[in-house]
């Protein structure tokens, strides 16, 4: 059978209102024969009876019953479902009687392919009007805008926006499997129709954000020292027209150091580990 728990146990481990399917019995000392339920998460309990108790005034119980707290559930108001996620489920909206039931009901599942609508009045999906002033109020102090056009343009520059964020991130883990698959910095450039220098850049991204082992790609220590000599040099002497506009040291002083000649990628590659 199809339950809901009807008070709060959280020693336990459920509350009033969580779901569950009687599974079987088991027979306990004090108590009888109890149920077993299996809650949605996969949890079973074996449920005991609760107390239920009024006081006076003055703290003294006056009455009080006990019983297992557990009724038949095929079926549960819109109430009784605050709180909850569902996977699936049938709902009737047929006969709602207050602004913003539609919406606790709808929002209870997961996806909308787990929705069965038997049913709907105009009240069920209506707004409450003090509900959406206050959201336009607080649209404004956060520094929103409710103007359609504005919003559009927004909507529009967030999508373009994700689009490149996500391209970014699948090139990025392209060259990491190819690179963790033992390809060489060449290899990945030919495979990518990139250039190595792309590459290299690849690897110093992945590298800095999510911690890539890069030492295989090592040009070896004496390449590496004297690049680190020539990068130390020229950051000492601070001269405007070896740095970008971002701070960095540009490549061609450090290449136009090197003896014997190095290559721009060569260097690119060594000042991996050197900053």
């Amino acid at each position: 059978a199809k339950v809901m728990f009807v008070k709060n146990n959280f020693d336990v481990g459920y509350i009033n209102g969580s779901l569950g399917e009687v599974v079987g019995f088991e027979e306990d000392d004090d108590f009888g024969i109890l149920p077993k339920v299996k809650l949605t998460d996969g949890t079973v309990l074996v449920v005991e009876p609760e107390i239920w108790s009024v006081d006076n005034d003055a703290g003294k119980t006056i009455a009080s019953f006990q019983q297992i707290p557990l009724r038949l559930a095929w079926a549960i108001t819109i109430h009784k479902s605050q709180g909850m996620t569902l996977a699936a489920a049938e709902i009737n909206l047929s006969h709602t009687f207050e602004k913003g039931q539609g919406y606790v009901a709808l929002s209870r599942l997961k996806t909308l392919d787990g929705l069965r609508l038997l049913g709907f009045n105009e009240q069920a999906l209506e707004l409450d009007s003090l509900a959406i002033k206050a959201d336009r109020r607080f649209i404004r102090h956060c520094g929103g805008t409710l103007n359609e056009i504005e919003i559009e343009r927004n909507e529009k520059k967030i999508a373009r926006n994700a689009g490149k964020a996500n391209y970014a991130s699948a090139t990025l883990d392209e060259t990491r499997e190819l690179f963790e698959g033992g390809y060489e910095i060449a290899d990945i450039a030919q495979e990518r129709g990139l250039t190595a220098a792309t590459i290299i850049n690849h690897l110093a991204k992945l590298h800095k954000e999510q911690g890539l082992d890069i030492s295989v790609a090592h040009p070896g220590e004496e390449v590496v020292e004297q690049v680190r000599k020539i990068y130390k040099r020229l950051m000492k002497r601070q001269q405007t027209e070896h740095f970008s506009e971002d701070g960095a040291i540009k490549l061609r002083p450090i290449v136009e150091l090197t003896n014997p000649r190095m290559g721009y990628d060569q260097v690119r590659l060594a000042l991996l580990y050197i900053e």
